[in-house]
């Protein structure tokens, strides 16, 4: 019952291996809503006497920018207030069409502060409209870029551009801002949390609300973001010396950081599934192994009557595979009730997936039917005469 049971802990593992790897794989191939491939990201939160005043804070990022954008291999550079995977800044806000929401019932939504180009950097698609540009400064008119979930979740079936939206709860205290553009969406909570209502505003018309902590940069396709990380960081520092630069990352790290976890357990559960999986041949091998030693007399007699090897072989490996069939009837018993338990950590995929319960006994089968091989091959090897003086 040993084995029974090292079998069946080896189907439970191994399933939960496999329903991770699934989950995984279809997660990864989730679309973002950015292209994170090439792009390379990094914080600097400013400091200092210098950046009491929002327009200080401008101007810095205004010339880091444009220092980043005249390197060799660069296509495009931004900034923003937080990442676009995982950075989530929920505000509330009202429309112009409903400027005062019941008590409870106020919408909100991510609200990112960002510079010209981001969309191009992060190649976020533009659906209609125009992004930022240099003029959207405290002197022009107050400008918001939304995606298409909140568009088609308050103007459906409308053109949204030229509407106005508020950030904030109270009624008159913040200027109502003009759509100017729509971008696709962003699964800025990760691939498994869906879409979400998501504004953006350009950070030099409200530079005092939330100033810009980090700087973004596309590279060409022929530059890996990670050898342009010193150079970056040296045109911060040509601007401000005394800055720090911290969180240096790929945005393609950024975009893996909300799956740690799957990833974790896939880690864990591939780990003890390999070594119950080891454990398991080892126990048929031996208790084959054992049955051949005991049963060695029996073997020659067999063999001495006429019995083929080929009778032999399927006595041994009938043995084993009778133990590998109840095991992994049990395993796939209780896996069917304790894959239940990791709902929460699949995406894409059932936790009684068909497929993974097939391959994961496919594969069991293949290596009990393996474990079976050495002890049958010795058991067709018995003389009959040798056998017959045994013990």
């Amino acid at each position: 019952m040993l084995v029974v049971s090292e079998i069946a802990l080896a189907m439970v593992l191994l399933v939960g291996a496999g329903l991770m790897v699934r989950t995984l794989a279809r997660l990864s191939g989730v679309n973002l809503g950015i292209d994170p491939v090439n792009v390379l990201t990094l914080r600097v939160p400013l400091s200092g006497p210098h950046y009491k005043e929002p327009q200080e804070s401008a101007e810095f990022w205004r010339h880091v920018v444009a220092s980043v954008e005249a390197l060799p291999g660069v296509e495009s550079a931004s900034v923003s207030r937080g990442l676009p995977i995982g950075d989530w800044a929920g505000q509330f806000f009202t429309t112009s069409n409903q400027p005062d929401p019941p008590a409870g019932q106020v919408p909100d939504a991510n609200y990112i502060v960002a510079g010209p180009d981001y969309f191009r950097t992060l190649q976020i698609r533009l659906l209609r409209g125009r992004t930022f540009n240099e003029h959207d400064t405290q002197t022009s008119d107050r400008v918001v870029i939304v995606n298409e979930q909140l568009a088609r979740m308050y103007w459906p079936g409308k053109d949204s551009l030229g509407k106005q939206l508020r950030m904030g709860t109270a009624t008159g205290t913040a200027p109502w801002l003009s759509i100017v553009g729509v971008v696709g969406n962003v699964l800025s909570q990760g691939p498994d949390a869906g879409f979400h209502a998501e504004v953006y505003v350009p950070y030099q018309q409200f530079p005092w609300v939330l100033s810009p902590e980090h700087l973004l940069v596309r590279m060409s396709a022929t530059v890996l973001p990670g050898t342009m990380a010193h150079a970056v960081v040296q045109e911060v520092h040509r601007v401000d010396k005394d800055q720090p630069v911290a969180d240096i990352m790929t945005m393609e790290q950024v975009a893996r950081e909300p799956m740690a976890q799957q990833r974790m357990m896939m880690a864990l559960l591939g780990a003890f599934a390999g070594l119950a999986l080891v454990l398991s041949a080892l126990g048929i091998y031996s208790v084959l192994s054992y049955t051949v030693a005991q049963r060695t007399r029996e073997i020659g007699v067999r063999i001495a009557l006429g019995a083929q090897r080929g009778n032999v072989l399927r006595l041994v490996v009938g043995s084993g595979v009778r133990l590998a069939i109840l095991g992994i009837a049990v395993g796939i018993a209780v896996g069917l009730a304790l894959t239940q338990l990791m709902t929460d950590l699949l995406y894409g995929v059932r936790a009684t997936d068909p497929v993974t319960f097939g391959v994961v006994t496919v594969i069991l089968g293949a290596v009990s039917l393996l474990a079976c091989c050495i002890p049958a091959r010795r058991a067709m090897k018995v003389d009959p005469i040798v056998a017959l003086r045994h013990e």
